[in-house]
């Protein structure tokens, strides 16, 4: 079982060492690149021009860099840093494991809220038509994060049947 970026280490073991899984539950799972509208792309591209604009102002005073990067940047940019991983965090999360996918033998089930601005369905709805034996669920009205805690039944149920069935 693995969430957000555990599910993309999961898509990648199951590629390169199948026989360590039984089956695999990806939830809000990464691991492909997004798909954005034309106003997506823009809204980000300005996001990242000012970001690099205000960064530039803030020139070698660390506290604003770093007030900077949390005002603008996910937890999930933010934390890599601070442990010194931020060089592997941005390349593993630019890597598209598409041309992999396809070759992932286990039985793979993928869980998405519904109002996941993160991981979107979109992203399952591509990463399961990529695997042979994949099923993707829906859960409406969860995000990124209450997919763990309210969805945490439905994973279990999923990880349960999946142990079941590969015995």
């Amino acid at each position: 079982v693995g969430h957000s970026f555990g599910g993309r280490v999961g898509l990648r073991l199951a590629v390169r060492h199948p026989e360590m899984l039984k089956g695999l539950v990806v939830v809000a799972g990464a691991g492909i690149p997004r798909q954005r509208v034309f106003f997506d792309r823009m809204r980000n591209d300005i996001r990242r021009r000012q970001f690099r604009f205000l960064r530039a102002l803030a020139g070698a005073n660390e506290a604003r860099r770093d007030a900077l990067e949390k005002r603008f940047g996910s937890p999930d940019y933010v934390h890599p840093k601070q442990i010194g991983m931020r060089d592997i965090f941005l390349k593993t999360i630019a890597e598209d494991q598409s041309p992999d996918l396809p070759k992932i033998g286990v039985r793979t089930e993928l869980l998405y809220g519904e109002k996941d601005g993160e991981t979107p369905v979109e992203i399952g709805a591509r990463i399961a038509a990529l695997i042979p034996n994949a099923r993707l669920t829906v859960l409406p009205a969860y995000d990124h994060f209450s997919i763990l805690y309210r969805g945490h039944h439905v994973i279990a149920l999923r990880a349960k049947t999946l142990l079941g069935e590969a015995s």
